[in-house]
């Protein structure tokens, strides 16, 4: 309700300064929207052993939502701009098949959401420029990822899951404050360097504050490097929440404990599982079109761009569940295939996780454990046998590959976009109830389930 009346306050004021020539000079509108539809076409339902919350069967469901917004923007003085960007989605629910005389839950929902709301200013200079802003801000640092990467923001230290989905690239946001200096070289070359100092907000544990920065070198628009570390939960406010050992409430012993301790009973020693972390993110992108002139013929401007990511999330290894940075390390790789300007860009990525552990946050939040996720198991005893299926804790290897096939056209204020793809998208925003019923695991939980999603887009 909140988030409405700022809407229709938004809507009156930029009413009011249309109306006021000299005002309309220092505010800048424009809106959009998009229908999407989709179907999953093959999925898991996931059984509830123990006690896991009940899977809906997502299987053959279609996929629909329709979102809408409007951003504004305001000159606040020389180099100074203020922006605020609010969307609404009707977010369709699917159906629970459990509840098989009723389809009350379908009922579209309206939800208003925040897209960017933050204060920036520039200076810039010959070879400088400098750009700073603060607020709640849309963060995208690998400009030709169209689903998978982007893994520095996208994706948990302990527990380390994946995030990706269908336009969801460039739809990560942050908290806080971010810095940027740019050198320029020549007119094709440049270095940039990112500085991000955010309030934890996305990811358990909230309320403190993690470090990040990323360095990137483009050269002559032929080959741009870039490299990156962030400090996730650098600044505890409650170490109980970051280091959950200290939670002496909620861990009191029994199996819980091992969701937070690992006690070593040669040494005396005791491991202390933790969602404080640092990850490593390093990719490059080239573009071959630069040694024959840039494209300005048959070719588009995206056709024949190569695109490579990887990352470590979480550097330090930790007893029996991380012992083995190369089990945390994903490596995603894109191509845009040439298509002489019949798609403004048409992007094949493939992606291979090495991680044993199915990929949620489910016990990140519902057990509030840095541990992974095995099905059916709420805590562990690692002194019982029947934790040690295979050699390893829940092991499995059915969804090290993820793929996506992505193609876009844009026809004046119209676009026309389209995917296929097994990613990382999460069930969670399409599950009816409150919290305590989502599932956080993937739509497409295997490598050969797979989902189509189709869009229409316009902007004005």
């Amino acid at each position: 309700m909140k988030v409405c009346k700022l809407l229709l306050c938004s809507l009156a004021l930029s009413a009011i300064c249309f109306a006021d020539e000299q005002c309309s000079e220092k505010v800048k509108l424009s809106s959009w929207g998009y229908l999407t539809f989709g179907s999953i076409r093959k999925s898991h339902e996931e059984s509830a052993k123990g006690n896991a919350v009940k899977d809906y069967k997502f299987d053959g469901e279609a996929l629909a939502d329709f979102d809408a917004g409007i951003k504004a923007e305001f000159l606040l003085g020389e180099n100074t701009k203020g922006r605020f960007h609010i969307g609404l989605t009707t977010a369709f629910m699917v159906a629970d098949h459990s509840y098989a005389n009723s389809a009350e839950y379908l009922r579209k929902r309206f939800v208003p959401y925040i897209i960017d709301a933050a204060v920036e200013k520039k200076y810039v200079s010959d070879s400088h420029e400098f750009f700073g802003e603060f607020g709640y801000f849309p963060v995208k640092y690998n400009s030709q990822s169209r689903n998978l990467g982007e893994y520095l923001f996208r994706s948990g230290t302990y527990y380390p899951y994946l995030v990706s989905g269908f336009e969801l690239a460039d739809k990560e946001k942050l908290v806080g404050l971010h810095g940027r200096f740019t050198k320029y070289f020549s007119e094709k070359s440049d270095f940039k360097a990112d500085l991000y100092f955010t309030n934890d907000m996305r990811d358990y544990p909230i309320h403190g504050f993690s470090l990040s920065y990323i360095f990137s070198l483009n050269l002559a628009r032929f080959l741009e490097v870039s490299a990156g570390a962030m400090h996730a939960h650098l600044i505890e406010v409650d170490r109980r929440k970051s280091t959950p050992f200290y939670d002496k409430e909620i861990f009191d012993g029994g199996d819980k404990m091992y969701d937070v301790c690992l006690p070593d009973t040669n040494t005396g020693d005791t491991t202390k599982f933790t969602f404080r972390g640092t990850k490593l993110m390093g990719r490059f992108t080239i573009d071959p079109k630069v040694i024959f002139g840039g494209g300005d013929g048959i070719l588009g401007k995206e056709d024949l761009k190569l695109y490579f990511e990887s990352a470590i999330l979480g550097f330090k290894n930790y007893p029996v569940w991380y012992e083995n940075r190369l089990e945390r390390m994903p490596v995603m790789a894109g191509f845009n295939f040439p298509t002489f300007k019949l798609l403004d860009v048409l992007a094949i990525e493939i992606e291979h996780n090495p991680s044993p552990y199915t990929n949620t946050a489910e016990r990140v939040w519902k057990q509030r454990s840095p541990l992974p996720y095995i099905p059916g198991k709420t805590y562990y005893n690692l002194s019982k046998d029947d934790q040690w299926p295979d050699g390893k804790p829940g092991a499995i290897t059915n969804d090290d590959f993820k793929w996506s096939v992505y193609a876009s056209r844009k026809f004046g204020k119209f676009r026309i976009s389209g995917q296929i793809a097994s990613d990382h998208h999460i069930r969670a925003p399409y599950m009816l109830g409150p919290p305590t019923s989502y599932r956080y695991t993937e739509l497409c939980q295997r490598s050969t389930d797979w989902y189509w999603m189709t869009r229409v887009s316009y902007a004005f």
